[in-house]
């Protein structure tokens, strides 16, 4: 078994190991940066808080202003941060965890979404896609759940 460096991750298409802070994997030139979702938050004081904490941690480094962040909480239809390396979404998810906030991170990618945190799975897969999403799985102990993984015999 590889064993995983600190700083590094899984490529989900690929399996090779990447840097946390890469945008492409140097591998197989997927893009590797996803997009980050909050579920509703309820209450405008609790909001607040969150957004105050991200504010502080991020140290604006993904949102230009404390109202941004705010305004982004209360948006249940698009993704409160986009385009973020795995290093930007672990400290995002770390804060968030804090206040028991239920989050969803997906692949950010213009043609097709591939894999998510709840594994919605669209499109048929290739071999070397359904590698990188169990190498994904495993360095994020989670399941695969019913995927439409190919049925593929040797």
């Amino acid at each position: 078994m590889v064993e995983l460096k600190e700083n590094s991750f899984f490529c989900p298409f690929c399996g090779e190991q990447i840097l946390k802070n890469a945008r492409i994997c140097r591998f197989c030139k997927n893009g590797v940066t996803y997009d980050l979702y909050v579920f509703k938050i309820p209450g405008d004081q609790r909001r607040g808080e969150i957004a105050r904490k991200l504010f502080e941690t991020t140290q604006t480094e993904f949102f230009s202003s404390f109202g941004a962040i705010r305004k982004a909480l209360e948006n249940d239809n698009a993704p409160f941060a986009q385009d973020l390396t795995q290093e930007n979404v672990e400290s995002i998810t770390k804060t968030l965890s804090h206040f028991d906030v239920g989050f969803e991170q997906s692949i950010h990618e213009k043609s097709r979404s591939v894999t998510s945190k709840t594994y919605d799975y669209r499109g048929n897969l290739s071999c070397d896609d359904c590698l990188g999403l169990l190498y994904f799985s495993i360095q994020n102990q989670t399941s695969l759940g019913s995927a439409n993984l190919p049925n593929h015999t040797r």
